[in-house]
């Protein structure tokens, strides 16, 4: 299992949820407009790490789904040039 972080631009919400059920995975989203702080930056002064990105879901999915999903999120990309969909990937191992 790996856990993905997926950031897309706020838009396409609806067609990255509808990728996500497609390929029946549960998204858990995340507030929108990721913000970033450097240690010389007050926290009134943050400013948006992902420009144009507001949207961003993490998902625990199985190897068996991992091609499914990629596939979604690259038909979107290709069919949407504003939906700037991102993903990033980490190794995860169920503990409990």
């Amino acid at each position: 299992m790996r856990i993905f972080l997926v950031i897309y631009n706020a838009d396409r919400n609806d067609e990255v949820l509808q990728a996500f059920e497609k390929a029946q995975i549960d998204p858990y989203p995340l507030p929108e407009k990721g913000r970033g702080r450097s240690k010389n930056v007050r926290a009134q002064h943050d400013r948006q790490v992902w420009t144009g990105t507001k949207a961003m879901v993490v998902l625990a999915v199985t190897r068996e789904k991992e091609n499914s999903l990629f596939k979604a999120l690259q038909d979107i990309n290709s069919s949407y040039k504003d939906a700037q969909v991102r993903t990033f990937a980490f190794e995860a191992e169920e503990l409990l």
